[in-house]
């Protein structure tokens, strides 16, 4: 063997390599005045080798000599040792070892100000400097080393405006207090107040905050742009590495450095992962499981992006491009939407979009979810879950952001006053964690929920939420590419695309489990798995009658908007749970003609029903997203908030539970209702043949979308006037237009 091999060649160091010298050298003193050891003065000696130079010191500003006999050597590196960080005597730490989350702040502190010149100006007399960390767990290291190792030695500082002595140089040195890791509301609180009055002084201020930490815009507006302080890299790291895991002030450098994760991955890392990565043995382990570490973070739920069609998946790819583009091709973040909202029913392929957003892009996921949030605890202990999530997201940037679940945050609309207080506590949480992940460039956010209409509309007012896209259940299109993922190329593409077909009405959760599940049972029944395995389990619960009434109710539905000029029916279809069709909602002035109009449309269903089946089932009823819901819920804002009823401009904010129990007011909504289900079943009446055929058509085919559906719809003559000519009496004097 070559012995030159045995002394790997040895990279540059960083040119701030130097100043980390001379902090480490300040904290081992401090350190060494702690110690108990009755030979503290060799540590000392070590600790200063300005004053006292030994052999170790000459071997550390010379990385590529040897001290060690090649056989030695090669004998510690066979047993996984590392010959460059060990003595002769066989020690491989340093004498006075400094708690290695110092060393790693240190480093980044001195890759971050390159020298001490650079520091000393922050803190110069009259400055003003605002020193940011990523996480709340920097900030207890960032300040300890900052005061032994940075600032001047004999440097009096106070930790507060309020104790300034006259006639004293003190530096102000404010930094939030963050000892149980977390940061209150009460101290952020405490921290905005000091800094306002220690900017009312002369004296220099530094102040040391994390990322987390929202200052009020008035103080942003007066002091200097933040210090970020450097991420760990690959040279940050090496530094500490050495400095930590050598008792020679030297490492196998060459060997650390192939075995490193790259400096993106590196930065992306918490520092819980860093800390159990720096718990290993030798600077070549330590790089071994960090990578093993990012490669966790960084690896992707599946290889494939954006696939399908629709207006969801338009607009994930759409902010994919954007993405891409500010990364790599300099668009300004300004011109990104970085926001989605997503809604729409479980298992419609929420959560996959997200996930194939960030895969698209080439980019993290980081994945928030208030069911786990919740589940830690005590409020205190939620909120240290969503501020760690969004730190995430902040370090791992450019990423996605995805957080489930959105709508269990709740509205502080409304009277329910049950746990009032909690729900205002985090929804004010989560508004200031949105607000400031927003400032964050690289960040997308993406929400998730079943029913927007349930959230606080302070949240996904745009600036939160820019863009708000429902997720339907979806068409045979969708449903194909589930099918694609666990059937490609054992079966031909027509035979999954009729699959795909009378698949129509589950969602994509609820196929690939039903897909799965199938796998499974052949495997334990040693068979090989069929498509007609899959189309039994299809048909399972496939009841005629049943879905020929839901086939008549979304018909009457989609006809009926479109006699009333409502060209917004865009797909109509049988699901698992019933039936949908779904509408772009289209602006209108907010008239009575207009309510009336939206009021014909949700009773179009029921009528239809009663038309040609002659009675109407529950399917209009049930949740708050039924048709009756929705509908009494309009008929009763007509009446007592939207100044279009019988209350004139009286405006309430009864509850509709409470409002619901007067029988005057029930009485109004009621004759409301009716009258839109008669006028309904007038538009049907005239259009009974078109009505069934279609039925028979979606019967069939399972949806309408696309040409087939707007061949049907074009043969619907518009009947705008039924609605004026059907008028139900009202109170006069009314005010006719909704202006709110």
């Amino acid at each position: 063997m070559n012995q030159n091999s045995l002394v790997p060649s040895q990279p540059s160091r960083p040119e701030w390599d130097a100043y980390l010298g001379a902090i480490t050298r300040r904290l081992r003193l401090a350190v060494a005045l702690k110690m108990p050891d009755p030979e503290a003065a060799s540590a000392l000696a070590e600790a200063f080798p300005d004053v006292v130079r030994g052999p170790l010191d000459v071997l550390a500003a010379h990385p590529q000599l040897s001290h060690l006999p090649p056989d030695l050597a090669q004998d510690i590196r066979s047993r996984d040792g590392d010959p460059d960080a060990t003595l002769i005597t066989g020690e491989d730490r340093p004498a006075v070892p400094v708690p290695v989350a110092w060393l790693l702040m240190a480093a980044r502190l001195a890759a971050t100000f390159r020298s001490a010149e650079r520091f000393a100006e922050m803190t110069r007399a009259g400055a003003v400097a605002l020193l940011r960390v990523p996480e709340v767990r920097d900030v207890a290291n960032a300040s300890l080393v900052i005061r032994r190792a940075l600032l001047p030695e004999g440097q009096l500082i106070v930790r507060r405006p309020d104790i300034l002595e006259h006639g004293v140089d003190q530096l102000v040195f404010l930094c939030p207090d963050t000892s149980d890791g977390q940061l209150s509301r009460s101290t952020t609180s405490q921290v905005t107040e000091w800094i306002a009055q220690s900017l009312a002084t002369d004296r220099p201020v530094l102040i040391l905050v994390p990322a987390a930490l929202r200052l009020p815009e008035t103080l942003r507006a007066v002091l200097p742009e933040p210090v970020d302080v450097r991420t760990v890299d690959r040279d940050i790291l090496l530094a500490t590495l050495r400095r930590s895991h050598s008792a020679t002030g030297k490492i196998d450098e060459g060997a650390a450095r192939s075995a490193l994760p790259s400096d993106r991955a590196l930065a992306m890392l918490s520092g819980v992962e860093l800390g159990a990565g720096l718990r290993e043995a030798s600077a070549r382990e330590v790089a071994l499981r960090l990578a093993a570490l990012a490669r966790r973070n960084t690896a992707h739920v599946g290889q494939h992006g954006i696939n399908g069609s629709g207006p969801a998946a338009d607009a994930a790819r759409r902010i994919a491009a954007d993405l891409v583009d500010w990364s790599r091709n300099g668009l300004a973040w300004q011109d990104v939407t970085r926001s989605l909202l997503l809604y729409g029913p479980p298992g419609t392929g929420k959560s996959w979009l997200a996930k194939s957003l960030a895969v698209e892009a080439d980019v993290p996921l980081v994945t928030g979810h208030f069911g786990a949030w919740q589940s830690r605890g005590h409020l205190g202990e939620m909120l240290a879950g969503m501020r760690e999530t969004f730190e995430e997201a902040q370090r791992k940037a450019p990423c996605v952001l995805f957080i489930d679940e959105i709508d269990s945050v709740g509205s502080r609309e409304g009277g329910e006053r049950h746990n009032a207080s909690y729900r205002r506590q985090v929804i004010n949480a989560f508004l200031l964690e949105l607000d400031g992940i927003a400032q964050v460039q690289g960040v997308v956010t993406v929400g998730a929920c079943n029913n927007a209409a349930v959230i606080d509309p302070a949240v996904i007012r745009p600036g939160r939420f820019d863009l708000h896209v429902e997720v339907p259940m979806p068409d045979a299109s969708g449903l194909m590419l589930v099918l694609r993922r666990h059937l490609g190329g054992e079966f031909p593409e027509a035979q999954l695309a009729e699959l795909a077909r009378r698949a129509v009405g589950q969602s994509m959760a609820e196929l690939d489990a039903n897909i799965r599940n199938l796998r499974s049972v052949c495997r334990s029944q040693r068979r090989v798995f069929s498509l007609d395995d899959l189309a039994q389990v299809l048909q399972r619960g496939h009841d005629p009658d049943l879905h020929w009434r839901v086939a008549i109710h979304e018909c009457g539905h989609a006809l009926v908007a479109t006699a009333l000029g409502r060209n917004d029916v865009t797909r109509v279809a049988l699901s698992a749970a019933g039936g949908e069709t779904m509408r772009t909602r289209l602006p209108a002035a907010g008239t009575v003609q207009d309510f009336d109009r939206e009021l014909t449309i949700l009773l179009a269903g029921r009528a239809a029903e009663v038309l040609v089946l002659g009675d109407p089932s529950a399917g209009s009823g049930g949740g708050r997203e039924s048709d009756l819901a929705v509908a009494s819920t309009l008929a009763l804002s007509m009446h007592t908030q939207m100044g279009l009823g019988w209350h004139g401009p009286v405006w309430s904010d009864t509850s509709a539970e409470v409002a619901l129990r007067d029988p005057h007011i029930r009485h109004k909504v009621r004759t409301s209702m009716e009258a839109a289900q008669g006028r309904a079943r007038h538009i049907l009446a005239a259009r009974r043949l078109l009505l069934e055929g279609m039925a028979r058509e979606l019967v069939q085919h399972r949806e309408l979308a696309g040409p087939d559906l707007e061949a049907w719809l074009a043969q619907v003559t518009c009947d705008d006037g039924t609605v004026a000519a059907a008028k139900e009496e009202r109170a006069p004097g009314r005010n006719q237009t909704n202006t709110s």
